[in-house]
């Protein structure tokens, strides 16, 4: 009788531990969208993203300026980092730079994104600028104008 006690015990124990297991794995993932939910929220937002290949730890990041300084009254830009790692302070753990652009007035801004070590005076690792045209709905169209990227000599 013992021993059929112990299993019903051993079975409500794992049966609980399960639930607990699906509780936790619920509880991570509420709340994330989708690539294509993200994509749809930004559309209907009138939003678009320029995302980067980044590694903060390196000690380079992504900086942007507006080419024009006349257009900086044409967009807000918000700038979030994504790690790759689920512990974002393990060195050489890349991830991604995230800007999100929302149009506030109609015309065309052009912007320098440099990756570079803000404090030092070398040239930055790579350069690229973007054309964004702003509609008269607010609607915006990212082009990719050009890259550079140096290349360390030795």
């Amino acid at each position: 009788m013992k021993r059929k006690s112990f299993s019903t015990t051993s079975n409500l124990i794992a049966v609980v531990a399960l639930l607990i297991i699906a509780w936790l794995i619920f509880w991570e993932m509420r709340g994330k969208q989708t690539y294509q939910e993200r994509q749809a929220a930004l559309e209907e937002a009138r939003q678009e993203e320029i995302v980067l290949s980044s590694n903060p730890t390196t000690g380079y990041t992504w900086q942007y300026t507006y080419l024009d300084e006349t257009q900086t009254d044409l967009l807000e830009i918000n700038q979030e980092y994504y790690s790759d790692c689920s512990d974002a302070e393990i060195a050489g753990c890349g991830g991604y730079d995230v800007f999100t652009l929302k149009g506030l007035k109609t015309g065309e801004a052009r912007l320098k994104f440099t990756y570079e070590r803000t404090w030092e005076s070398e040239p930055p690792l790579e350069s690229i600028i973007y054309k964004v045209t702003i509609d008269e709905n607010k609607a915006l169209s990212v082009e990719k104008e050009g890259a550079e990227s140096e290349t360390a000599t030795e």
